[in-house]
């Protein structure tokens, strides 16, 4: 009875509500000093720095509270500049507390290089397939005569004629040139006589014609010589896609040139070469 009399008495619920009180009390302190060591309640918007430099970065992030840390990207992405951010860590938008490290991605400063495959006798199906897989584009297609329809013969990057292992830049827009077949079209072969190697090559194509067997006298080559002789002659009608076989000699007088045609071989495919 005494021990009930004492637990109902006023100085023993006074003793309770003290002690809770003072408990609450501790609680309360203790939740300001922890709010105030940790910025408890403070939080800050991520701002967006996508495709912004380092200089900007700099400008945009001073007196934010927010920390930042940046790291290279290993493949460069066409939509964004150069060394401008295309990650961030936390996104644009995110809540943070102050002092949060922001991790930012650069855009290289450069495309990454490849070396050109060849492709070159394949077809233009498997040349799509690695154009896909090695992020370049293909541009313009040009079709011309060719024993191999479908086929890739040449490459071109900005006007410059590509071969395999060449370097070119990551997302590079190439031309191809794909044969189409040969046609059933009758032509004359075209006066090459007296022409360096480049203009009766163009001129060739120019025609729907092939090159074929290149022959080359000492001292001649492809940068330095003229045409002294063809087969078949020109103005002889021929189809659409005939290989036209060509003679080079280093002398680039008009005398070097008149020659009896009658003495070229009437079936010259020893050796052709085809380009």
């Amino acid at each position: 009875m005494g021990l009930m009399r004492f637990i109902f008495s006023r100085a023993f619920l006074f003793d309770i509500l003290l002690a809770i009180g003072l408990t609450l009390l501790i609680i309360y302190i203790a939740t300001l000093s922890l709010s105030a060591i940790t910025d408890h309640g403070e939080t800050l918007r991520v701002p967006d720095l996508s495709k912004l430099t380092q200089a900007q970065i700099g400008e945009r992030m001073a007196g934010t509270g927010l920390e930042i840390t940046v790291a290279d990207s290993a493949a460069f992405n066409p939509d964004y500049p150069p060394l401008s951010v295309v990650q961030q860590i936390p996104r644009p938008g995110a809540v943070v507390k102050r002092g949060r490290l922001i991790h930012l991605t650069l855009n290289p400063k450069t495309y990454e290089r490849l070396k050109f495959r060849n492709i070159f006798d394949k077809s233009l199906r498997e040349a799509k397939i690695y154009f896909d897989i090695s992020n370049l584009k293909i541009g313009r297609i040009t079709y011309e005569p060719y024993l191999a329809k479908g086929v890739v013969l040449r490459a071109e990057c900005q006007g410059k004629a590509l071969s395999a292992g060449d370097e070119v830049p990551e997302f590079s827009t190439i031309d191809l040139t794909v044969g189409k077949g040969l046609g059933n079209e009758i032509l004359r072969t075209p006066e090459l006589l007296g022409m360096c190697y480049t203009d009766a090559v163009h001129k060739l194509r120019e025609e729907n014609l092939l090159v074929g067997i290149l022959r080359y006298e000492p001292g001649a080559d492809e940068h330095n010589g003229i045409v002294y002789r063809q087969f078949p002659k020109a103005a002889k009608p021929v189809r659409e896609g005939t290989a036209i076989a060509l003679w080079f000699t280093p002398d680039t007088t008009e005398a070097a040139i008149q020659v009896d045609m009658t003495q070229v071989d009437a079936t010259p495919n020893e050796g052709a070469e085809f380009k």
